[in-house]
């Protein structure tokens, strides 16, 4: 007899879909029954062969309400693997719902009902049964959430879009495997299936001609837009998993979007955007990173990190402990405790299970249970003896108070020396010498004091060092911790409010006991912490006062509230005391590295040092923050310089996320990178790139410190120093310096020469006297070579006038203009006198001669201005570097119309590269391109940036594009051919201002069809760099700390902020998919 021969009920069914018979909850039933009785499992992942789920019960007859549930409807209960419940805003009504639900689940696990939300939301949609689970006596014993597809929407056509990938849901549960696998395997089919429907409508066209090979085009242009819109919106799933915390779901997002795993895909720069943050590309040194993340069906309570950093373990609501591999992100084992929330600890290679119900279980690497202990909790675990202290608390029995083996669960000792039945135990803490442990025990009777009491594990003998301590619950807090040397410390934290009426309440304080003086109390210290009760939801937080204490580096740090203490141990001092945005979430002692690692409850990842507390990012290169706030973390300690940061998202409770501390290990430190300081420096390459340069302008000594480097370091660094350059100039210097390939800097007024290891005063051939003062004022590359445009004014400062800088104005003072290669005078020199007002005119150096400077060059001409007068006036002159000769320009007179009779504004301006022709912004606001050097205007560009914002032009791609920079963080690309805007980026929301003085580089690299700016600005730590696809235009990354490019090698140099720099190589897209996919392998960083 087949199953289809049976009676319905005597069937065996995958699943039995509860729903209410309203419309809406019928149509959903009667799909999702279809959707899982034909629904063709994939072949690695059948079970006994079988290619499909199997029969659906769903009772299409409305149920009287007076009557029990039926027969029928009984059997077919305990006949279903898996109950499916349709909720919608009726369903909580529904009593034959909540029967069968009450029904299934006295007969099956929790864990097999599911629910597909389709209206309201859990709160108002669940029934009670799906949510409350009670005692035998109905009580609530706690509330709980199922695994639910969500398919709540507004219109019947986006409902029906969820449903074909929420049901996806269910149908991973039912076959028992991860969502992701199902999802993506989905979507690769229904691409298969376009792609079939496409070729056989191409077959079909075949037959036909003229029409409908249009008719084919059209569909083959269609499929194209439809998956180019569907891989834009697998980018933004991939941004927010990332931003939540899901990393490989964000990584395995974005590699769908992209056609390294579908060659048929077509290419979406955001899909790279978006890959390029979640691989961390360019982040080089010790820095934190997302490297894993794992979810479980329901809440997750509990959490904890193997020693060596290699295992997590989390532990769900229910009870469901999964332990996982960090590195590669593998499920290891899943064990079941029986109990909710339990406690979890990691001792050698073991994991100790302690649960609600009072019992101790040890499993191995492999989820083997090796020995359990019944009616016991954990105090503290010595691992480095391999000990732990528990005691049991049982009301009415003895408390037994015990030391064990972790690996056995044998007895060591029994504590004797207190009666149980006047004391139960607050706290507990073995030295790591595994010979002493301490006890604070609570008064039985009051409960308002507690005894400190010591014991000699050879033994198990205790006594009492310190009575009555003061004691309250949920208003203060004790933690203890024995120190290398084997003495303890107590900390005590509480509300200072709440407790001002106690007569035993000084305030939170330290104490510290002194094993070798026979345990007396070296100090008492009273510490404040601040007063409040903290409250969450309005209710009071019965949370840990002291947040975390713990013995290091000779002291004792503490933390409690937002403010944290390190006491010497010494003598009591106190070494230091620091506020933090937020109170401590989680927190670890670093000794070897001198710091403390803190989690606070903002989401914040910082370190402080043990010395002074100051707040140090020095490890992790960023200060790592997260736009949500944690719900719990773990620290562990470095290991091989590796440090793992586990999480659990506010947004996402059922997730943990790990971050580390890891190497970029795809670039290599170049000798002299230890010789350079790791802050401010910025950073200069030869025209040929035989030689770079590096800047420090140290404040502290008064010394511009000039370093040049051999890129392929063979050849070992030198070092030049000069004056201090005034911060209001050096991003004008920075913006306009030159190395030469003949090994010369030219620095504001300076040559370094290496060569020679000289500096000297940049000096042209002029007749200037020698009081002249004489400044770099623009600088760039002519045919492979460093040239410069200088400017000075032949008049004596006068020191009387209150600036070293400033000069008199007289009948005979000029701006002399010269053109300068390789730091030496290479062309004719222009002398423009300057209007002579009055005889004690001063014109100071801001609003004078810096003020004349090279606007542009190209390769043929050279733009300057020389601003003459207080009332904006201005001279330019036009350098043609192939006659060697000044032409005044009358046409870029503001005053002057341009040959269209419009006027011109162009403090903003740029020359081409190859052609005779300058861009700028006339008067009317207008972005122009004209020719040179008659003026005469070619074209206007697209008006999509506001003029009065733009502070930097730049031809690049042989003059075909204009690239315009704006003060508020705007890049905008124009067609010089068309003046179309082909490119529009906004990075203000980045901290990223341009500003017309900062260092600038346009490199076009056609092997990668990429577009790399690198922005340099002395106002920033680090060089920012953006990439763009020059066949879309769009943009594919933005990068701190790449900042120079090596055009001939393709190798970038980086210089992250508080590190080192060091050289790696430019990634094109295809092996920026390789590296996500070692990443996901777990054979990346």
């Amino acid at each position: 007899m087949t199953p289809k021969d049976n009676p319905p009920a005597a069937r065996k069914y995958k699943a039995f879909i509860s729903y209410r018979h309203k419309p809406l909850d019928l149509e959903i039933a009667q799909k999702l029954h279809r959707r899982i009785e034909r629904y063709v499992i994939p072949a690695d992942l059948r079970r006994d062969g079988e290619k499909k789920l199997g029969l659906v019960f769903r009772d299409q007859d409305e149920l009287p309400i007076s009557s029990n549930l039926s027969d029928n409807i009984r059997q077919a209960l305990d006949n279903s693997e898996f109950l499916i419940v349709v909720c919608s805003t009726d369903t909580p009504e529904s009593l034959w719902c909540c029967r069968e639900i009450t029904y299934f689940l006295e007969h099956h696990d929790r864990s097999h009902v599911l629910a597909i939300l389709i209206s309201g939301d859990p709160e108002t949609s669940f029934p009670a049964p799906l949510t409350e689970v009670r005692d035998a006596e109905g009580n609530l014993v706690e509330l709980v959430e199922p695994l639910a597809a969500n398919i709540v929407a507004d219109t019947r056509a986006e409902r029906n879009r969820l449903f074909r990938t929420e049901s996806l849901r269910i149908l991973a549960s039912l076959i028992g495997c991860p969502y992701d696998a199902l999802y993506h395997r989905e979507q690769r089919y229904l691409m298969r299936r376009v792609f079939m429907a496409v070729g056989t409508a191409a077959v079909i066209a075949a037959v036909f001609i003229g029409m409908l090979l249009n008719r084919n085009a059209r569909i083959r242009e269609q499929l194209l837009s439809s998956m180019i819109n569907e891989s834009r919106a697998l980018s933004e799933l991939s941004t927010s998993a990332f931003r939540e915390g899901n990393y490989r779901e964000a990584l395995e997002t974005a590699l769908n979007a992209l056609p390294g795993r579908d060659p048929e895909r077509p290419y979406v720069a955001a899909a790279e955007m978006a890959l390029s943050s979640e691989t961390y590309l360019y982040s080089a040194g010790l820095a934190m990173r997302y490297s894993q993340s794992f979810e479980q069906d329901t809440e997750i309570q509990r959490i904890a990190v193997s020693r060596d950093g290699t295992r997590l373990a989390a532990a769900d609501r229910n009870g469901k402990i999964n332990v996982s591999d960090l590195k590669s992100g593998q499920l290891l084992f899943s064990l079941k405790c029986g109990t909710q929330s339990p406690i979890l600890y990691y001792a050698e290679d073991l994991l100790l299970v302690s649960n609600g119900e009072a019992k101790t279980v040890a499993y191995s690497g492999e989820g083997e249970e090796l020995w359990s202990s019944e009616e016991e909790i954990i105090l503290d675990v010595c691992e480095e003896k391999g000990l732990y202290l528990s005691c049991s608390l049982l009301s009415g029995s003895p408390q037994h108070t015990r030391v064990k083996e972790i690996r056995t669960g044998e007895i060591v000792c029994t504590l004797t020396g207190f009666d149980p039945a006047m004391y139960s135990h607050n706290r507990g803490a073995i030295s790591p010498d595994g010979k002493t442990a301490a006890i604070l025990s609570l008064h039985s009777l009051n409960q308002t004091s507690a005894d400190l009491f010591l014991f000699d594990l050879s033994d198990g003998k205790g006594r009492v060092i310190r009575e009555n301590l003061p004691f309250a619950y949920a208003l203060l807090n004790y933690n203890l911790d024995f120190d290398n040397n084997g003495c303890l410390a107590v900390t005590c934290c509480g509300d200072d409010d709440l407790l001002k009426d106690r007569e035993d309440w000084d305030g939170s304080f330290v104490l510290y006991f002194d094993k070798a003086d026979n345990w007396s109390c070296r100090f008492a210290v009273n510490l404040f912490f601040g007063s409040g009760v903290r409250r969450t939801s309005g209710a009071v937080d019965l949370s840990d006062y002291m947040d975390y204490m713990e013995c290091a580096d000779g002291g004792i740090v503490m933390a409690g509230r937002n403010r944290m203490y390190m006491v010497n141990t010494a003598d009591g001092s106190l070494r230091w005391q620091k506020d933090l945005p937020d109170r401590v979430r989680a927190a670890r002692a670093y000794p070897d590295q001198k710091l403390i690692g803190m989690v606070l409850a903002n989401g914040l990842l910082t370190f402080c040092t043990m010395d002074n507390g100051v707040l140090t990012y020095d490890l992790n290169t960023y200060c790592f923050e997260y736009p949500y706030s944690i719900y719990t973390a773990s620290l562990t300690d470095i290991i091989d310089k590796r440090l793992d940061f586990a999480f659990i998202p506010a947004q996402s409770h059922n997730l943990v996320s790990v971050i580390s501390f890891s190497k970029n290990n795809r670039f290599d430190y170049p000798s002299w990178s230890d010789r350079l300081p790791t802050e401010d420096v910025h950073f200069l390459l030869s025209p040929q790139e035989t030689c770079m340069a590096a800047v420090f302008n140290d404040s502290d000594s008064n010394i511009c410190h000039c370093y040049l480097l051999d890129p392929a370091d063979q050849k070992p660094l030198k070092e030049l120093q000069g004056p201090y350059i005034d911060y209001t100039e050096y991003n004008d210097f920075l913006g306009c310096a030159q190395l030469t390939d003949t090994e010369k800097l030219i620095l504001g007024d300076f040559v370094y020469d290496f060569g020679s290891g000289r500096v000297t005063v940049l000096s042209g051939g002029g007749p200037l006297p020698e009081t002249a003062i004489k400044r770099t004022a623009y600088s760039f590359r002519e045919k492979d070579s460093s040239a410069v445009i200088t400017a000075a004014v032949s008049e004596t400062p006068i020191a009387e006038a209150g600036n070293d800088s400033s000069v008199r104005v007289t009948a005979g003072s000029t701006y002399d203009l010269e053109f300068l290669k390789n730091g030496e005078p290479a062309g004719r020199s222009t002398r423009i006198p300057l209007p002579y007002e009055k005889p004690d005119d001063v014109l100071t150096t801001y609003y004078g001669f810096s003020s004349c400077r090279c606007l542009s060059a190209g390769e043929s001409y050279a733009f300057v201005c020389a601003q003459t007068a207080y009332d904006d006036s201005s001279l330019y002159y036009l350098y043609d570097m192939k006659e060697d000769q000044w032409t005044e320009l009358k046409f870029l007179d503001a005053d002057s119309p341009l040959s269209d009779g419009t006027a011109c504004s162009p403090d903003v301006m740029a020359i081409a590269e190859e052609h005779p022709q300058t861009a700028f912004l006339d008067q009317s606001g207008e972005l122009c391109l004209a020719s040179l050097p008659s003026g005469e205007k070619i074209r206007s560009m697209e008006k999509t940036v506001p003029s009065e914002s733009i502070t930097k032009l730049l031809f690049a791609n042989h003059d075909e594009w204009l690239l315009a920079f704006t003060r508020d963080g705007v890049l905008a690309i124009f067609d010089t051919e068309t003046g179309r805007e082909l490119h529009h980026s906004g990075y203000s929301g980045k901290n990223l201002r341009f500003h017309g003085t900062a260092r600038y580089g346009i490199h076009l690299i056609p092997s990668m069809n990429r577009l790399l700016i690198l922005y340099s600005d002395s106002a920033y730590t680090e060089t920012a760099a953006i990439t763009i696809d020059t066949g879309s235009m769009e943009e594919t990354g933005f990068f701190l700390g790449l900042s120079v490019y090596f055009e001939k090698s393709e190798k970038v140099l980086l210089k992250p902020a508080r590190s080192k720099a060091c050289l790696g190589e430019f990634c094109s897209a295809a092996q920026m998919q390789e590296i996500a996919e070692e990443i996901l392998r777990g054979s990346g960083y």
